[in-house]
């Protein structure tokens, strides 16, 4: 699985199925995204 951060919007590839996550400040995996950047 790969996952591409572009502006403000969240790109995750699992299973050859692409899923556009917009607002990426709501998704934090274990911290803030700006630090995983």
């Amino acid at each position: 699985m790969s996952v591409v951060t572009q502006g403000t919007q969240l790109f995750v590839l699992a299973n050859g199925v692409v899923s556009e996550i917009e607002c990426i400040t709501a998704f934090s995996p274990g911290g803030s995204p700006a630090d995983q950047i």
